[in-house]
């Protein structure tokens, strides 16, 4: 039993790190609007292989794209902006 205790929490602690260690994209909208050749790059990967690029990132481009074509276009409601 000792050994199956010591097996699994080796599991769990490699997974956790495996997990923390994980690339994590914070680019925001702001800063894929000032920067439009990488907005351009993170679009075709997201069209290439959405699940390795990342939702988050690949909604955000989305975002900030449909902002470069219509700036007033896809504003939040909920802030101050968009009332």
């Amino acid at each position: 039993m000792d050994l199956r205790k010591t097996a699994m929490a080796l599991f769990l602690l490699t997974v956790a790190a495996v997990t923390g260690c994980a690339p994590k994209h914070r680019e925001s909208v702001e800063e894929l609007l000032a920067h439009p050749e990488q907005l351009k790059e993170i679009r075709q990967r997201c069209r290439e292989n959405r699940a390795a690029v990342g939702e988050d990132l690949c909604q955000a481009s989305a975002v900030a794209a449909g902002r470069r074509l219509d700036p007033g276009a896809m504003r939040d409601p909920y802030s101050k902006e968009g009332r």
